[in-house]
């Protein structure tokens, strides 16, 4: 296998979803897995701004954003700490965690984006929230009833 193959095969079987934009923010490669998070074919989105995958109202301020990250290339992990949601063709949102690298190829700027549907962790992380909250609840009844009884049983001796 060729290293031009290698890198297509790695690209094209990669978990997360990946999208490389230039400069402008314009979408010129992606992965099968974005088609799959996204519900668009690869034809829908090449040449169209990034922009296109983010709901709305988060719209505004993503062109300064990818006009700063151009001028200042680094990686970057985007997601943690702060609510980071990416939108379907169909409209619908869902959360997302993001890493962003940056490439050149003589004087033209890239960014590559992984993109991860965080739906289910978000789900499991808000079970846990629930159970513990439930589990806090239970400890401080059995408190309480071990307190009364205690007091009970002072009062007897």
């Amino acid at each position: 296998m060729d290293i031009q193959n290698l890198y297509s095969v790695l690209f094209e079987s990669a978990a997360e979803g990946l999208v490389v934009t230039n400069q402008s923010g314009n979408i010129i490669k992606l992965n099968q897995r974005t088609e799959e998070l996204f519900g668009y074919l690869e034809y829908e989105l090449i040449n169209k701004n990034i922009s296109i995958l983010i709901p709305e109202k988060y719209r505004g301020n993503h062109s300064k954003h990818t006009e700063a990250y151009m001028q200042n290339p680094h990686k970057r992990s985007m997601g943690k700490g702060m609510e980071l949601y990416a939108r379907r063709k169909n409209g619908t949102v869902f959360p997302v965690e993001i890493s962003l690298n940056s490439f050149s190829s003589g004087d033209d700027k890239y960014a590559m984006a992984l993109i991860t549907d965080i739906t289910e962790r978000q789900k499991a992380e808000k079970k846990i929230i629930e159970l513990n909250q439930q589990l806090e609840a239970r400890v401080e009844e059995r408190t309480h009833e071990l307190e009364v009884i205690n007091m009970d049983l002072q009062e007897e001796n």
